[in-house]
């Protein structure tokens, strides 16, 4: 079945419904629908509504610009995790002596020389 403005002469009822169909959506192009479909959101909405003072449209939008705002944040401060660690790493990377340690540096600053363990050498 085609979709699109009714044929003349040809129109049954699923033409008729079609038609409405189509047109409904040229029309509402611009209007949409959200369904909630649980207790909890609905309840949700309401109290968001009424503590702002917002309609439940308004509520609702702004709520979601929030949290998409919240995701999109976190989520390019994820996406350049690796290459600002990089960046830490560089700018403190002269401020350390980064040779290896000498088992004998290591023993000192431990306190596990022989003398400090009561050992002769």
């Amino acid at each position: 079945m085609e979709l699109g403005p009714p044929r003349p002469n040809t129109l049954d009822w699923k033409d008729l419904r079609m038609h409405a169909i189509y047109k409904y959506n040229l029309d509402m192009e611009a209007a949409m629908a959200l369904s909630i479909k649980t207790d909890e959101a609905d309840r949700l909405a309401r109290e968001l509504s009424r503590l702002t003072g917002e309609t439940m449209t308004d509520a609702i939008t702004r709520a979601m610009r929030e949290r998409l705002e919240r995701l999109r944040a976190e989520q390019d401060a994820n996406s350049d995790y690796v290459a600002r660690m990089k960046a830490f790493v560089r700018e403190r990377a002269d401020r350390y002596d980064r040779r290896p340690v000498t088992k004998q540096e290591w023993d000192e600053a431990v306190g596990d020389t022989p003398e400090d363990l009561g050992l002769s050498q």
